[in-house]
C-alpha cells in the first residue's frame, strides 16, 4: 500500500471532478455522497486550484481597487486639479519669471504624475497576479499536505467542500493580516 493511498477507499473510487461542490440535501444528494476524497494527490490538487483561484481573485480584486483609486479621477486628482486652477487664476497677472516658472513646474509635475503612472498600470497587474498565483500555490500547497495526513491519520473521507473553505479561509486571513490594527486600538 503507497503512502498516498487511504484504506477506506472504496473499490472503484474514482477522483470527483474539480469543483464537485455538490449540495448534501435534496436532489444532488447523490452526487454529494460520491464527491468525496481519498489519495493524498487528490487533496493537494483540489487544495491548489482552489487556492490559487481565491488568492488571484482576492489579488485581482485589490489591483481593481488600486487602478480605480490611484489612477481614475480620485479626489486629490480633482482637489489637484481645482488647487491648479485657483492657483493659475491667482498667478495670472504676475508675469515675473519666478511665477511663470512656477507655473510650468506645477503643471508639468502634476501632468507626469498623472500621465506617467498609466503606462505602469500593465506592470501592476501582472505583479499582483504573479504574487497571488505564487501565493496561492504555497498556501495550496501546505493545506493540502497538512489536511491530507491528518485525514489520512484518522482515515477519514474528505469532503469537497473543505478544500474550498480552507482556501477561503487563507484568503481571508491574507485581507485581514494585510491591516494594521495597532492604528484602530490607538
Amino acid at each position: 500500500m503507497s503512502a498516498t493511498q487511504n484504506n477506506e477507499a472504496p473499490i472503484g473510487y474514482v477522483t470527483p471532478e474539480f469543483p464537485s461542490l455538490h449540495w448534501p440535501l435534496g436532489a444532488s444528494k447523490m452526487k454529494y455522497n460520491r464527491a468525496f476524497l481519498y489519495y493524498t494527490e487528490d487533496v493537494w490538487k483540489f487544495c491548489v486550484f482552489w487556492s490559487l483561484i481565491m488568492m488571484i481573485g482576492f489579488y485581482m480584486a485589490a489591483t481593481v481597487i488600486a487602478i480605480l483609486t490611484h489612477y481614475r479621477g480620485t479626489s486629490y486628482n480633482l482637489y489637484m486639479k481645482g488647487a491648479r486652477r485657483i492657483n493659475d487664476e491667482r498667478q495670472a497677472d504676475d508675469n515675473t519669471e519666478v511665477a511663470k516658472f512656477a507655473r510650468s513646474e506645477s503643471r508639468s509635475l502634476i501632468s507626469r504624475m498623472v500621465t506617467s503612472n498609466k503606462k505602469y498600470l500593465p506592470l501592476v497587474v501582472v505583479v499582483y497576479i504573479i504574487v497571488g498565483a505564487f501565493e496561492g500555490f504555497v498556501a495550496g500547497s501546505l493545506i493540502g499536505v497538512l489536511v491530507s495526513a491528518i485525514y489520512n491519520s484518522g482515515q477519514f473521507k474528505m469532503t469537497t467542500w473543505l478544500p474550498f473553505v480552507y482556501s477561503l479561509i487563507v484568503a481571508l486571513f491574507n485581507v485581514i493580516s494585510s491591516y494594521s490594527l495597532t492604528s484602530t486600538l490607538m
